[in-house]
């Protein structure tokens, strides 16, 4: 079963605050949190560790 992350477990891996998360979110190039229950939701490590690795590196 793929791992599932809340939305400030999101946050702290990505080191932000979950204000700016839920501005992330609006991104289109952000994953989009599934739907886990009827009123929860996440993201799976696996899409959130693609959308990292794509992210443009600095030289």
């Amino acid at each position: 079963m793929p791992k599932v992350l809340k939305h400030s477990d999101v946050a702290k891996l990505l080191s932000v605050s979950e204000s700016t998360l839920f501005r992330m979110r609006k991104e289109s190039s952000f994953p989009k949190p599934k739907q886990i229950h009827k009123r929860c939701v996440g993201w799976l490590v696996d899409d959130i560790n693609q959308w990292l690795e794509e992210l443009p590196t600095a030289c």
